[in-house]
């Protein structure tokens, strides 16, 4: 038989490779964010409840916006 030896990566390429799964993991965030605020949306007009919009008011300076902004300049990057 053929030995084949494994081509190692480049450090650039490992880098990317990390980048990409941090995109992907942070898609999935950003879907159970989005049904989060729309949950809230949905309490406050049909329930009259603004108990979960305001707690997604409340996390949107200090968690989704720095969430977002990461994956807006990963996805640029990626290009």
């Amino acid at each position: 038989g053929t030995v084949v030896e494994a081509a190692s990566e480049n450090p650039v390429q490992g880098l990317i490779n990390v980048l990409g799964t941090v995109l992907g993991f942070n898609f999935v965030v950003i879907v159970g964010l989005f049904l989060w605020f729309l949950s809230g949306v949905f309490s406050l007009y049909a329930l009259d409840n603004d108990t979960i919009i305001i707690a997604v008011k409340a996390a949107f300076d200090p968690f989704i916006l720095p969430l977002l902004s990461t994956h807006m300049g990963l996805t640029f990057l990626s290009y």
